[in-house]
Formats: C-alpha cells, sequence, structure tokens
C-alpha cells in the first residue's frame, strides 16, 4: 500500500522560502525608495561623479557615514538607513566609483574595476572633507561592510580623530582561500595586468546573472534577498557583473597591507567589528586578528550570521542593532 512520504525539515524550509521569494518579487517598489527621492553628487579631484545621499533625522544626535561593499549601491541600504534615522542620527551615504550610479571606467558598466583601492581611499578623503566635516552633526561615526571596511581602515590609518566610533560589518580584511591560492591569484592578476589584459574579467568571471536564493552566499533571508534583488532587475544601470584583473590586483594589494600588524596597531579609534560566523564571502580568522592587534577594538561574532549581516534576519539584525546601541550609547 502507497504510503506518501513525509517532508524533511530542509525541504519544508525551502519550499517556505522559495514562496516568500516569488511573492517578494511580485511588489515592484522598495518600501524605502521614498528616501532615495533625492540624490546629489560629488566630482573628486580626478573628475568622477560619485552619487550620494544625506538625510536627517528630527533630533539628531550625530552622524553616520554608511558604506557598502562591492558591487553595492545606496538603494540597498535602506532598511539599514531608516534604522540609523529612527536612532537619532544624520546618514550620509554613496555608491564607490566604479558602482551604482557614480561614474564607471569602463565602456562596459557591469566590468568590476578599479585602478588601485587607494582611489577608494583618496574619494573618501575627499568627500569626509568637502562633504561630512563641513555639514554633519557631531560627533561623527562610521559604518561600513566588507569592501567598505577595508577602504575605512585605511583611512582610520591615515586620517585619525575624525570618526569617534567604528562599526564594521564583516570587512574585507582577507579572502577565505589558501596562502598558496591567494599567491596564485596574484600572479594571474599581476601579469595579466601587466599584458594589458587589466580590463578583462577574471576566469570564470562574467557579466551579470540572477542568482536564485536557494545559491546565494550572502544572506539567509529570502525576503531581503529578492528586495535587493528586484533593485537590480528594476534598474539595470545598477548592476555589476564580475571582477576584473585590475580590481582582484588591487583588492590583493589592499588587503595585504590592512592585515598587517604594524598596520593595525597604529589605529586608535574605539571599533565594534561584527564577523559572521557562517560568512563564505571574507576571511572570519582575519577578522580575529584584526580584533586582537587593533587597540580598541571589541568583536562581537553572530555564529548564524552570513556575510550581509544588514540584509539577515529580523533574529540576526537584532543582535547586531543590540550591540550597536550598547556601543553607540554614550552618544
Amino acid at each position: 500500500m502507497f504510503k506518501p512520504s513525509r517532508l524533511g525539515t530542509e525541504s519544508v524550509y525551502l519550499i517556505f522560502t522559495k514562496l516568500i521569494y516569488d511573492l517578494r518579487m511580485t511588489q515592484p517598489q522598495s518600501p524605502y525608495a521614498n528616501l532615495f527621492n533625492e540624490t546629489s553628487n560629488f566630482i573628486t579631484r580626478d573628475g568622477v561623479s560619485l552619487r550620494y545621499i544625506s538625510l536627517k533625522a528630527e533630533k539628531c544626535r550625530g552622524t553616520v557615514l554608511l558604506l557598502n561593499g562591492w558591487t553595492e549601491f545606496i538603494e540597498k541600504y535602506g532598511e539599514p538607513i531608516s534604522k540609523l534615522l529612527e536612532r537619532g542620527f544624520k546618514v550620509y551615504s554613496l555608491d564607490w566609483r566604479g558602482q551604482g550610479l557614480s561614474s564607471r571606467a569602463l565602456p562596459d558598466r557591469e566590468k568590476g574595476y578599479v585602478n588601485e583601492f587607494s582611489e577608494f581611499v583618496e574619494d573618501l578623503h575627499q568627500f569626509v572633507t568637502n562633504i561630512i566635516i563641513p555639514e554633519a552633526e557631531q560627533p561623527c561615526i562610521l559604518m561600513a561592510h566588507s569592501m567598505g571596511g577595508n577602504i575605512s581602515i585605511r583611512y582610520l590609518h591615515d586620517h585619525p580623530g575624525v570618526f569617534r566610533k567604528v562599526l564594521f560589518c564583516c570587512p574585507m580584511f582577507d579572502l577565505p582561500v589558501s596562502f598558496l591560492m591567494k599567491k596564485a591569484f596574484g600572479l594571474l592578476a599581476s601579469t595579466a595586468s601587466l599584458v594589458g589584459l587589466g580590463s578583462v574579467y577574471i576566469a570564470g568571471c562574467g557579466e551579470w546573472k540572477e542568482t536564485p536564493f536557494e545559491e546565494n552566499k550572502v544572506t539567509s533571508d529570502p525576503e531581503r534577498y529578492a528586495h535587493d534583488l528586484s533593485l537590480l532587475q528594476s534598474n539595470p544601470k545598477l548592476r555589476i557583473g564580475g571582477p576584473t584583473y585590475a580590481w582582484l590586483k588591487a583588492a590583493l594589494k589592499s588587503i595585504k597591507l590592512v592585515k598587517s600588524k604594524a598596520f593595525l596597531e597604529k589605529i586608535e579609534t574605539r571599533i565594534m567589528l561584527f564577523s559572521g560566523g557562517a560568512d563564505k564571502i571574507v576571511s572570519i580568522p582575519a577578522h580575529h586578528f584584526a580584533a586582537k592587534h587593533l587597540p580598541n577594538c571589541e568583536l562581537v561574532t553572530i555564529e548564524d550570521g552570513e556575510h550581509e549581516l544588514l540584509r539577515e534576519t529580523d533574529e540576526i539584525q537584532q543582535v547586531v542593532w543590540d550591540n550597536a546601541d550598547r556601543f553607540l550609547a554614550d552618544i
């Protein structure tokens, strides 16, 4: 006699998340779209146009500069921006050069490209000097994710005293690959750049393609993942495909710099570093190393958190915001 099989827990979870994902994709507009009705542009010394936003809470207790990661853009951060406004902060955020609706260096705008990460650091310095410092409600706080964390820690090293406190969310201080693999990547990227192939996608990468939720490596939250994907579907100009050899060469060079013990020990700013215990994008041991050698750093590990902690489930985000509130309580 035939007996229907029971669905396993994993199967039920996949069906449930797929339903949420499909339902979310039928909603055309982000609930945070009104935050981005007005954006501005800042022109760097080398003529690059950086798109940014500035939003002010009714009762302001300070300013937060929110910096995103590789491939990202300001609209993706509508929810954390809203949470910061609710907490009484003025908020600035920008699209890095080569991302979002800021200037892109190549005719093929989907190629992830930069000559050196020092260009990002200089962009940040100019933006802070010309926009943040003249307009900010003091004190100033820095909140940075992934690649934004790599750029930010270089800024903190070079320009101490501007930000009172810093919140890092899964910063890109290293990649989760072996030493030999990283050496091989570096040799390949350097050779390709040397022979004029710096603007070519690295092997195995190409133009932007939609990744199903089940295959994503950044969040366990299907609804937030669908929200972010819908932004890219509705505005193709926001998309980035894969990295180029030039980007990879620049990233590896910057990682080598920021993972130095001597480099980290010179940064005295108070820092809270969030690390996702399930992060598959950046190196978790590098977070522990940085927390050990930064003079004033508290490490908060969220065991079930994947790479994008600010796009994670309500439960995981609650841990992030509870700790952030504690860290910023005296501001």
